[in-house]
This record gives structure tokens, C-alpha cells and sequence, in this order.
């Protein structure tokens, strides 16, 4: 007879994750994030996959190599570190043109063993960020657009 191996649990505490954005040969590590509830999301920009149907029922697939993806850190409006750290790496206005001249960066998350989970290359901040405010202190969600998304899941590299 066989015994099954039990079940590894593991905790998970937002507070044990680093956010580094890397612009030149500077890291930038990334202080006063958001609340406990959320501090990141990420999503891929496209489906990795797609079908067709041709009219006789056949199906055809399709894979699509892009990485490209996103991050959203989000901050709180107290977090006034953050925010000149984010509002930089957005770019400044040209004060001729008013166009804004981006800042092309990369960006990595780690957790406090060193093991990273996210890492984003040539990336951009989309925009001034969406934010909220009420009866709690509110957040602001940065939306940073990544050329490549690499993502480390439980120690398994989803890209390799």
C-alpha cells in the first residue's frame, strides 16, 4: 500500500514582496505600496492561444508568442515615496511641447527569499493612475505596460 504524500502548505504574506524598477544601472526599490488586501495584479496582454472553426466543424489553433502583459501596483494616496518614484518613471512634460517624454525601465517582484515572481522588461507607466477616495484612505492603481511578462508561479517559471 502506497501512502500519499501530504500536502505542503505554505503562507502567504503580501508584506514579503519587493517591488525594484531598474532604470539604468540604478535599482529603485519601491516603498509605501498599498494596503494588505492587494498590492500587485499582473495579466497577460493576449491569449496564448486561439481557434477557428472552418464550416465543416474542423478546428485549427494558433499559438501566439507574444509576452507582453501588465502590472498594476497599487498605492495608497499617503504613500508619497510611491508616488514620486511612480510619477517619475512616467516621464516629464517637455515644457516647450508638453509632450511627455517617457522613461523606458524594467521592473522585478521578488519575495523575501529572493525568489522572484514577476519581472517586466521594457516597460512604461500607460498613464496618470486611476484612483479612489471615501470614508478609507484611497489608492491609486499604476498601470505599468510591460514589452515581456515573466511570470514565476510557485517556483515554476510560466515562461520557460
Amino acid at each position: 500500500m502506497t501512502v500519499p504524500t501530504p500536502i505542503q502548505s505554505s503562507t502567504y504574506n503580501v508584506k514579503d514582496h519587493t517591488i525594484t524598477f531598474l532604470v539604468t544601472d540604478a535599482p529603485i526599490p519601491l516603498l509605501g505600496v498599498g494596503d494588505d488586501s492587494e498590492k500587485f495584479t499582473y495579466a497577460r496582454d493576449e491569449d496564448a492561444w486561439t481557434k477557428k472553426h472552418d464550416c465543416d466543424g474542423n478546428v485549427a489553433w494558433s499559438y501566439n508568442p507574444s509576452r507582453g502583459g501588465e502590472i498594476v501596483i497599487k498605492t495608497l494616496h499617503t504613500s508619497k515615496t510611491a508616488t514620486t518614484i511612480l510619477q517619475t518613471l512616467l516621464g516629464v512634460p517637455n515644457p516647450i511641447t508638453e509632450v511627455i517624454n517617457p522613461v523606458v525601465f524594467d521592473v522585478s517582484i521578488t519575495d523575501n527569499n529572493g525568489t522572484w515572481l514577476l519581472r517586466g522588461n521594457k516597460c512604461r507607466i500607460a498613464k496618470q493612475p486611476d484612483g479612489n477616495r471615501g470614508k478609507e484612505i484611497g489608492t491609486l492603481e499604476w498601470r505599468i505596460m510591460c514589452g515581456e511578462l515573466l511570470v514565476n508561479e510557485q517556483g515554476v517559471n510560466l515562461d520557460a
